[in-house]
């Protein structure tokens, strides 16, 4: 993986874009099992790396929930200030189970009809389609300590 990274491992089309909308409104961070190291030259090889707050990598064999349930507590969160975006069935599993509001993305590791038998809060197709959700809803801009 360290080896695709560093050469020619590129985002989703539109992804470094959308990112950089979301970063005027909202705090990014990623949660994943892959090392922090891989995430962060990934990141830094797409020129997107200075729009994350934050990268908490975990692989724990208890499972999403509780690396999330993890996260808020040490970022002092609260449920309602976290949105999760996730391409796997288990990202929408693990928000359920902490409460928090699920986007599942279609582009990405799982189908999307796996993705719907879950049953995420809200499901796109397209990275874009990320933007008009949140301003469809009304999602506000949430930071620490305010």
């Amino acid at each position: 993986m360290n080896e695709r990274i560093s050469i020619d491992l590129k985002t989703f089309k539109d992804i470094p874009q959308v990112i950089a909308k979301l970063h005027k409104n909202f705090r990014l961070g990623i949660l994943t099992s892959n090392s922090k190291e891989n995430v962060e030259m990934f990141l830094k090889n797409n020129d997107i790396k200075n729009y994350f707050d934050f990268v908490f990598s975990d692989s724990s064999i208890f499972g999403k929930a509780v690396i999330l349930k993890r996260l808020l507590k040490e970022l002092e969160l609260k449920k309602n200030e976290i949105i999760y975006i996730g391409d796997e069935n288990r990202d929408i599993i693990a928000s359920k189970k902490v409460g928090i509001t699920s986007i599942a993305v279609t582009w990405g590791y799982n189908s999307k009809d796996l993705l719907i038998k879950e049953k995420p809060d809200y499901m796109v197709g397209s990275p874009k389609e990320i933007l008009i959700c949140l301003k469809q809803y009304n999602f506000q801009r949430k930071k620490l300590g305010s």
